[in-house]
């Protein structure tokens, strides 16, 4: 899956969606969007907040992936997704917005938290490949 290639890249690399998957996920929520909204405003509202809240997951998760020293909310953010690489990647999901993880019992304390075996996980994904989802 893609989260699992994802994981055996190194750990501080560009992790941003290529413009050509951007822009088909994008054109793609826009045209559900027309789709099933009843009018035109609602289906553009709806197309602005989709395409601001992907913008904001994208800079998180590449700001996540990079070295640049953080601060406050974008700090914490950061943590929470090393978290989720480093101790087990079944938990810490949510890190755009890491109270979240609290709704759907993905939050834990780390030394809670079996620490996955990155060797075995590893190596099972680059049997696998990278299919997507």
């Amino acid at each position: 899956d893609i989260h699992g290639f994802h994981h055996l890249l190194p750990y501080y690399h560009v992790s941003i969606d290529g413009p050509g998957l951007a822009v088909a996920w994008f054109t793609a929520a826009a045209a559900a969007a027309f789709v099933l909204c009843p009018n035109v405003a609602l289906a553009l509202t709806a197309t602005f907040t989709y395409t601001v809240f992907g913008g904001v997951y994208e800079f998180c998760h590449y700001i996540s992936h990079t070295r640049v020293p953080l601060k406050g909310y974008l700090k914490r953010v950061k943590q929470h997704h090393m978290q989720h690489h480093v101790v087990n990647d079944e938990y810490w999901l949510a890190f755009t917005l890491p109270s979240v993880d609290g709704l759907f019992g993905t939050l834990a304390e780390p030394k809670a938290v079996r620490r996955a075996d990155p060797t075995a996980k590893r190596a099972e994904r680059r049997r696998s490949g990278p299919a997507s989802d």
